[in-house]
């Protein structure tokens, strides 16, 4: 349900040559294709290309103060926007829920910058003196044209949050915590309208597609259903939305920790010798086969699974690479450990190999009986697991290999990202 209304909204793209929606991507594109503006002239262009997309967009009726402006007083708020702090948001997967509440911070603060930058340098309008304001609406829309990290809070996307229950309906952090939610209830629509995106030569972020979906709703509440009949269109969509928001609400990773608290102030404790229900003494020994190197090998045969040796095909199977291929394949090699640590979060422990327990169980060994491989041989002896050498060796050298190269362990086998771990257990 939520791909065909998206797909209402996207289909007016291409109903006609030059609309007006054509305005973000435009826009959209040149930001992100430039992400280092550094000449006057890229940053001219940038500041053409947002000043003519938030014209369209109906940001220079009458009443705003840019219609008495000419396009180079967004120099203001460019000036923030290619800060080097905030070049982060590019990179943000809306899966990562460790990451989510810096994300969120960082977003605000970028807010912040740019209401201040206008605020602070335009005083006077079409020759009289007047103090400018900075709507939602506004600053919305130019995160969406730059960044795409926010949806546009305007008139009918707030209606169709109202309609869907989400009463924080001004730009703040439990409004943006709600929209992730309901991403996440209907994560399988919007990655699949995201995937049609990127076969038509511009991928969505989905921060765009939410705000497709809630101006879409709005738009047809005011104009198709204003007579004020039953809505039974959304109806499904606004129950099973609403029958979410009662679990784990803004990514609680148990009952006593949120995603509010930083890795380094999470108190350690002691780790369960299971993994969600499966023991970590049987079935763990593994083919030896660094990830990194597999996940090079991937791109390097496009794919192809039958020109994988035997081990790296074990190792493939192990990681349940085949569910996450394309992602791997058509992203930038620095997000693939993003990727896979979310692909490890997501999915039950039973879809995996050995692989991905031997990763816990270094670090369950170093954490409650001794850090080192002497500490860990010795325990994987005393537990029965194996006597054999090799296979103690290759599960040390698999589980603490990958485990560091994810940034879930240091280099000893320790745990190096609490938060990950807790999320892992509880999750």
């Amino acid at each position: 349900m939520i791909y065909e209304i998206l797909n209402q909204y996207y289909s007016a793209l291409h109903k006609e040559k030059h609309h007006r929606y054509k305005s973000w991507e435009h826009c959209y594109k040149f930001f992100r294709t430039h992400r280092t503006i550094i000449s006057e002239e890229q940053k001219d262009h940038a500041m053409l290309n947002l000043a003519f997309y938030l014209a369209s967009w109906g940001m220079y009726r009458g009443s705003s103060f840019l219609l008495q402006k000419d396009y180079k007083v967004h120099r203001y708020a460019l000036d923030i926007l290619l800060k080097e702090k905030y070049s982060k948001l590019w990179n943000w997967n809306i899966e990562d829920k460790y990451s989510l509440n810096e994300y969120v911070e960082l977003l605000f603060s970028l807010k912040k910058e740019i209401v201040s930058a206008y605020e602070d340098n335009i005083n006077i309008v079409n020759g009289v003196l007047k103090k400018i304001n900075i709507t939602d609406t506004l600053v919305t829309k130019i995160l969406l044209g730059t960044y795409g990290c926010s949806p546009a809070y305007d008139q009918y996307f707030v209606k169709g949050l109202k309609f869907h229950g989400i009463e924080q309906c001004t730009f703040n952090k439990n409004s943006f915590y709600k929209l992730v939610k309901f991403y996440n209830v209907f994560k399988e629509d919007f990655d699949r309208f995201q995937e049609k995106t990127r076969c038509d030569g511009l991928e969505y972020p989905i921060m765009k597609l939410l705000d497709m979906y809630f101006w879409q709703v709005g738009y047809w509440l005011d104009i198709v259903f204003e007579d004020g009949k039953t809505v039974n269109f959304f109806k499904d969509i606004r129950e099973k939305y609403n029958e979410a928001l009662d679990i784990e609400e803004k990514f609680k990773i148990n009952k006593n920790t949120t995603i509010d608290i930083k890795p380094n102030e999470l108190e350690r404790f002691t780790l369960p010798d299971n993994l969600k229900g499966k023991s970590i003494h049987s079935k763990v020994i593994p083919t030896v086969c660094n990830l990194k190197n597999l996940l090079e090998k991937l791109v390097e045969v496009h794919g192809d699974e039958a020109k994988f040796k035997q081990w790296e095909l074990r190792s493939y199977k192990g990681y349940n690479i085949k569910e996450i291929k394309f992602k791997i394949l058509n992203s930038e090699r620095d997000k693939w450990k993003q990727i896979i640590r979310n692909h490890i979060i997501s999915n039950p422990i039973h879809v995996f190999g050995a692989n991905i327990t031997d990763i816990y169980l270094v670090a369950y060994v170093s954490e409650n009986y001794g850090i080192g491989k002497e500490n860990f041989f010795k325990y994987i002896r005393n537990a029965g697991i194996t006597e054999k050498h090799n296979s103690i060796q290759a599960i040390w050298q698999v589980g603490k290999g990958d485990g560091t190269y994810l940034g879930i362990l240091n280099e000893d086998g320790s745990v190096k990202d609490w938060n990950f771990i807790n999320c892992w257990i509880n999750g």
